[in-house]
């Protein structure tokens, strides 16, 4: 039988607010735009909710996360902790993130916990310790290197240890979570091949549908074939092409905060980090035609209808030399919402209305 919700009830709900309280930016524009672009103006990973970053290797995503710890420390989070469950975090250069082992608020577990139970124990206690009105931000990089404690014993008989034991504990860390205590978990993940399957998703999370159900947020990454970004020298007289960076395609799987399955992509430079101002422009060019300047080659760029016009590589260089960062993130988030605005229609919503209307 169906339920009619009482006045009462309508009110409560309509009173409710969210529990995000901040968002935190992953280094590039295009990415956080599409995780949260109606939300917040630029963008970026939400607090109070869990979020998984997926991928096969050499992806980007340590480095995302990297740039989340820095990113969450400047903003005046409380407690940043990764706890780094394959021991590859370089820590001689995590000042390229603007994090340092001195700094009180950042926690590197090293050795940290192997086990599933041991893990989220050591993230429960930090939790609970945290005062009311803390924010705090804490990483496991990957899910996916953790065991049960039952599959050590031998006694993992019907395979499904690693599954079970990864329900439980997002159980518990729901709680924690989504109280509306500004505390934002991200786990980084990794793709197996889904083997013994004719149809569905040739690749799969392992662990079951626990980093499926529980996460608020699941951002896949991939490199397209395209994607190695290549430069060339010659350091000892010879021509020579050698790869300097990659470009990396981002798809938000699930969106519980705002419109799922949106795609972006950004490049990192090695050495250097996340081109964001590459990344912008490339937009830029793609989804409008804001650049393509007097019907030229798309390749030419221009930030204003009244600024000059220029190959990819000028254009950077121009913006860097006159310090026009901030007025292209500026330029790149106004677009963006415009291009991907969601409009929030009273009532229910009836396809002849929405053909009237031309949309």
């Amino acid at each position: 039988m169906k339920r009619k919700a009482s006045k009462k009830e309508g009110i409560s709900i309509l009173k409710r607010t969210s529990v995000v309280t901040d968002y935190l930016s992953t280094g590039s524009t295009p990415l956080d735009l599409s995780v949260s672009c109606n939300k917040s103006n630029y963008g970026g990973i939400p607090s109070g909710r869990i979020t998984e970053f997926s991928g096969g290797g050499a992806t980007g995503k340590t480095y995302i996360c990297g740039e989340l710890c820095g990113d969450a420390l400047r903003k005046g989070y409380d407690l940043v902790v990764v706890d780094d469950i394959e021991r590859r975090w370089d820590l001689s250069r995590i000042d390229t993130f603007g994090l340092s082992l001195s700094d009180k608020r950042f926690v590197y577990l090293d050795p940290g916990s192997s086990t599933i139970e041991g893990c989220f124990e050591t993230m429960f206690q930090k939790l609970d310790k945290l005062k009311s009105g803390e924010k705090c931000l804490y990483i496991v990089d990957p899910i996916a290197a953790l065991y049960s404690r039952v599959e050590v014993e031998a006694s993992d008989k019907m395979g499904q240890a690693k599954a079970k034991a990864l329900q439980k504990n997002m159980r518990y860390l729901r709680d924690r979570v989504y109280s509306g205590s500004g505390t934002a978990v991200v786990f980084s993940n990794q793709l197996i091949d889904a083997v013994g399957k004719s149809f569905g998703p040739k690749k799969i999370v392992p662990g079951g549908n626990a980093m499926i159900h529980w996460p608020s947020v699941r951002v896949r990454f991939s490199v397209p074939k395209q994607g190695k970004i290549t430069d060339t020298d010659s350091p000892a007289g010879k021509e020579i092409t050698k790869v300097v960076g990659i470009r990396i395609h981002g798809r938000v799987e699930k969106n519980s905060e705002d419109d799922a399955f949106r795609e972006s992509d950004f490049s990192i430079q090695y050495g250097h980090g996340i081109d964001d101002i590459l990344d912008c422009a490339l937009w830029l060019k793609t989804y409008t035609t804001g650049l393509d300047v007097d019907g030229k080659d798309s390749k030419w760029f221009g930030l204003y209808d009244h600024s000059p016009v220029y190959t990819l590589r000028k254009f950077i260089g121009f913006v860097e030399r006159n310090d026009l960062e901030e007025d292209l993130l500026d330029l790149t988030c106004s677009l963006y919402r415009k291009v991907y605005k969601t409009k929030v229609r009273k009532g229910r919503y009836r396809r002849d209305e929405a053909e009237s209307n031309g949309e």
